[in-house]
């Protein structure tokens, strides 16, 4: 739109000269020919420059997620600047001012040539500065578009950031392993082998308390189970709950400070040939037990139809999937009476949890030092894994937003100021007759916010579409929110007003003499 409206104003600016060329013998293909070699190098100068701009501005897209996070972002190693995009970018440079470049040479160089050197009013200006503040009211439409997406994902992002997880992930590392059945093929193997390891991490200086679990909260993994409850009568065929299924040890809880809501949690006792024992989180026990909790029922784990296990705790809910979706139903078998032998090492540390990393190595090492240890990482950084595909949308639309603002505020310019220059004569005659600056002002603010009102309302249209494809996204404001629209609209009409304002302060200072004496 800002080329269309520069070539646009070039060729206004030229009318005088094809003017006399064509009163000197030029052909029109001549005038053709010399417009389309001049789009041409301009294109390609500006399309060459644009794109080494391109390159510097890849880094920059990359650069907006975290080095630790882009091997989890889909195809983010392959955003590159390649022979497509290079095609795309000189096609697009090239047929901008070739286009908005020639037709108003063209239309220039077949009006009648005394017209313009007699000084006359041009025939076609009304329709081509109707095009030219159409194109600005393209621009203020998409600018709003981008500035609405970016004002929601900032919503959203500001949203999760105050969703309590349901546990607290400072100060706590993580580390993963997977036990091999050759090296432990039994039960009681890993049950030991758990045992042992979580004393050494215990004892690492910092360390306050030591667990493992098979799951952990926000992990991009998950496992469910079904389950009746005993002396209920059994679900109908296909209406079974399904629920999160974690195995955990005793010290689980107290690591992730995950409130124990009522009853106790896991202790040393829940072994192998004791009780059968399974502690649930709120959600379940609202869910399927209406009668006042879970706590002290019993019930059947799938798989395990042979053992009822009696419900001992109630523990506080927590976003297992992320922030952004709410909790669902889990429940927690004790580690040594349902072993596994993949689990994650969680350690709470009164120092940073990511210099103990190397520590729970070392401690998993002494043990087995052929056991392979894997995803070493904070609870922390997991947590702002799962936040960060809203973050790098927030990043690229707020990016795309501020360009598309500014774009816009330059086209607002140009187009006023063109047209103060045009109207030079005109507004001396004003000031001549009488009139004063603040009505120029007036009169110039006016005609160049009248475009960008009309843009505002078809880019709230535009922005109502674009709302649909974010609104997976968007969590915790409704895709419509009128505090985003509105605030966006005032920066808009804020920028606009002060693109006109610079032209229109000039134009009041006209000196109708001067303006007088030069026609």
């Amino acid at each position: 739109a800002n080329v269309a409206n520069l070539m646009l104003a070039r060729a206004t600016g030229r009318r005088r000269e094809f003017a006399i060329r064509s009163a000197l013998g030029a052909a029109q293909g001549r005038l053709t020919r010399l417009v389309l070699t001049e789009s041409l190098v301009l294109a390609l100068a500006g399309g060459l420059a644009g794109i080494i701009v391109a390159i510097w501005g890849v880094d920059l897209l990359v650069g907006l997620v975290p080095a630790e996070q882009r091997h989890f972002v889909a195809g983010l190693d392959r955003v590159g600047v390649d022979g497509p995009v290079l095609a795309f970018g000189l096609g697009l440079a090239v047929l901008s001012a070739v286009l908005f470049g020639l037709v108003p040479a063209v239309r220039a160089s077949r009006a009648e040539s005394g017209q313009p050197l007699r000084g006359g009013a041009s025939t076609d200006g009304h329709d081509r500065h109707r095009l030219r503040r159409t194109l600005v009211g393209v621009e203020v439409a998409l600018a709003l578009m981008l500035l609405v997406g970016a004002g929601l994902m900032f919503r959203t992002f500001r949203y999760l950031g105050s969703v309590e997880p349901g546990f607290d992930a400072d100060g706590v590392a993580l580390t993963a392993l997977a036990l091999p059945g050759r090296t432990y093929p039994t039960d009681s193997s890993v049950v030991r082998f758990t045992g042992t390891l979580l004393d050494k991490v215990a004892a690492l200086p910092g360390v306050t308390e030591a667990a493992a679990a098979g799951i952990v909260p926000m992990c991009q993994c998950d496992a469910t189970t079904s389950f009746e409850i005993a002396g209920a009568p059994p679900f109908a065929a296909g209406e079974g709950p399904d629920v999160g299924w974690r195995v955990v040890t005793p010290r689980y809880f107290a690591a992730l400070r995950i409130p124990v809501r009522m009853g106790r949690s896991f202790t040393d006792a829940d072994v192998a040939g004791a009780p059968g024992a399974v502690m649930v989180n709120e959600t379940l026990s609202r869910r399927w037990f209406g009668d006042g909790g879970a706590l002290g029922r019993r019930i059947i784990v799938e798989g395990d139809t042979a053992h009822p296990r009696e419900v001992v705790g109630i523990v506080g809910d927590l976003r297992h999937a992320g922030p952004a979706r709410a909790p669902e139903a889990e429940l927690y078998l004790p580690a040594a009476q349902n072993p596994i032998s993949e689990m994650t090492l969680v350690a709470r540390t009164t120092g940073d949890p990511a210099a103990l990393l190397p520590g729970l190595r070392r401690a998993v090492l002494e043990l087995d030092h052929d056991q392979a240890v894997f995803e070493q990482r904070t609870m922390r950084e997991v947590v702002d894994l799962a936040v960060s595909p809203y973050r790098f949308s927030l990043r690229l639309l707020a990016a795309l937003g501020m360009i598309a603002l500014g774009l816009a505020g330059i086209g607002i310019y140009g187009v006023i100021a063109n047209l103060v220059a045009e109207r030079t004569r005109e507004i001396g005659i004003r000031m001549a007759l009488g009139g004063d600056q603040a009505s120029v002002r007036r009169l110039v603010v006016r005609q160049g916010m009248a475009p960008a009102v009309l843009g505002l309302g078809a880019g709230l249209a535009m922005a109502l579409a674009l709302t649909r494809v974010l609104q997976a996204q968007m969590v915790g404001v409704s895709p419509r929110d009128p505090l985003t629209f509105g605030l966006i609209a005032l920066l808009l009409l804020a920028v606009a007003y002060g693109a006109c304002w610079v032209p229109a302060r000039r134009a009041a200072r006209v000196d109708p003499m001067v303006a007088l004496r030069n026609e």
